[in-house]
């Protein structure tokens, strides 16, 4: 009767969760009233967020990240047979990242996006590096890794990335939490050259300048 499309994080306001679902109208909601329910943390018990009118499709949740990382969702209903229905469980996703400021790599790691009947297609991972417009796509990984390394630090002062997941066969998306890191480059100047083909200090070049 009812089935929870996506529950992704708004790109733009990292604090909010939407939830995006679809109504069958052939067997009507008792009540015309779903009522949305919410587990945060792995917690065991589940607790009612909000009733929703049936037809109104989309849900924003404001969520604290840094108490509750993940979040899982259902919706559940009551047709006018009194026969209860749920929605499979969806969560968001929390995407994390350490840095190697000596090598310069950055390493990711996420949560599997769950609750689509055919599961996730893939992941991509996109990132907004200092003054660009917006963000980028980056690279994909399959839908059985939630994690990606590369050397990306010295890339830029700013970074902010992103992860999407793909739906399988399907059409919906969801997006992880907003995640934003600084780095320092500090430039190096030599005061010296020694072109005499050892390999050390033949050339005369400032490190990372093409930054400033």
């Amino acid at each position: 009767n009812v089935i929870l499309n996506f529950v992704s994080v708004d790109t733009a306001s990292s604090n909010v969760v939407h939830l995006d679902w679809i109504l069958h109208q052939s067997n009507p909601v008792k009540g015309n009233e779903l009522v949305l329910n919410k587990r945060s943390g792995g917690a065991s018990g589940w607790q009612t967020v909000a009733a929703l009118p049936a037809a109104s499709g989309v849900f924003r949740d404001e969520v604290d990240f840094t108490i509750e990382p993940i979040n899982e969702y259902y919706l559940s209903m009551t047709n006018y047979c009194d026969e209860p229905r749920t929605t499979s469980i969806h969560n968001n996703m929390y995407l994390t990242a350490t840095a190697d400021t000596i090598s310069g790599s950055i390493s990711f790691s996420w949560n599997h996006y769950f609750g689509w009947n055919h599961g996730v297609d893939h992941y991509e991972l996109w990132r907004k590096a200092d003054s660009e417009p917006g963000l980028r796509y980056l690279e994909t990984t399959s839908a059985f890794e939630n994690s990606y390394s590369a050397d990306l630090a010295a890339d830029a002062f700013h970074h902010t990335y992103v992860v999407r997941a793909v739906e399988e066969g399907g059409v919906s998306e969801s997006w992880s939490n907003i995640l934003s890191m600084d780095f320092k480059h500090s430039v190096t100047i030599p005061n010296i050259i020694t072109p005499n083909g050892d390999e050390f200090n033949q050339y005369f070049h400032i490190t990372k300048i093409e930054l400033y």
